[in-house]
Order: structure tokens, then C-alpha cells, then sequence
């Protein structure tokens, strides 16, 4: 919500100096995000593969956000605007991609990983399994 305000505010800043569209867009953009890949991790409900993919490859020096595909019961449901975002979508397994595939349009790079849901948040082995399977995919 908040982000959005400051859209807003940031578009009718730019307005009131008549920056044209093209502009304004690139000011939306977060600068402080720098120039990293953005992934956006997908897991089933973002509470334990996806954060954790997202940590592993943010400390490989992507930049990342994580979210789930079960859209009513996820903590944060993937959306058209995160899927917007990122530079490429990571999913912890098939079944995830399959349940929100009409979101990803076919332009959007896409990779699918095979993790069990058999882990906790920032386990040791789900993060080297995490990386592993990444780079692998």
C-alpha cells in the first residue's frame, strides 16, 4: 500500500514538471535495488522453499522475493505485479508452476526446480540443495 502512494506521489511530482511517461518510469523503478537480476522464488504458500531459495540466491548476489502459488493461502500470493518484476521466475517444483502457468507470460524466463517439501525455513541442506539445483537447472 504504501509503495503505491509513493507512486503516485512520484508520478504527479513528475507530472508537475511534465517528465514525460517514459521518464516516470524509470524513477518508479527503485533505485536502491541497483542493477542485480531480480528471481522471484515461487513455493507453494512462501513460508519455507521459497524464502529460503530466495536467501540462498540473494547471497549469491541476486536480487529476490519469494511468494506461493496456493494464491488464498499463500503469506504473499504470486501476482501479475511480481511476476512484472523479476527478471526470471524460479519454482520449487512443477506442480507450483503448473498451478499459476496463464500468470507467467512466454517471454518470462522460467526455471524449475525439483525440492521436496520436506525442509524448514533456511535449513543448512535446503540452502546447498537450493544453490545446487539453481545453477544446475
Amino acid at each position: 500500500m504504501r509503495n503505491i502512494r509513493i507512486k503516485r506521489k512520484i508520478k504527479k511530482h513528475l507530472k508537475l514538471l511534465r517528465v514525460s511517461n517514459d521518464m516516470a518510469e524509470q524513477y518508479i523503478h527503485n533505485p536502491r535495488q541497483g542493477n542485480y537480476k531480480r528471481i522471484l522464488c515461487v513455493c507453494s504458500l512462501g513460508l519455507m522453499r521459497s524464502p529460503t531459495l530466495a536467501q540462498a540466491l540473494q547471497s549469491k548476489g541476486h536480487n529476490t522475493r519469494s511468494c506461493g502459488s496456493d494464491i488464498p493461502n499463500a503469506l504473499i500470493p504470486i501476482s501479475k505485479k511480481l511476476v512484472e518484476w523479476a527478471d526470471e521466475v524460479v519454482f520449487v517444483n512443477p506442480e507450483n508452476y503448473n498451478a499459476v502457468s496463464y500468470m507467467i507470460g512466454s517471454d518470462k524466463p522460467v526455471k524449475l526446480l525439483n525440492i521436496p517439501d520436506d525442509y524448514n525455513y533456511r535449513d543448512e541442506a535446503l540452502m546447498d540443495i537450493c544453490i545446487r539445483m539453481y545453477e544446475a537447472a
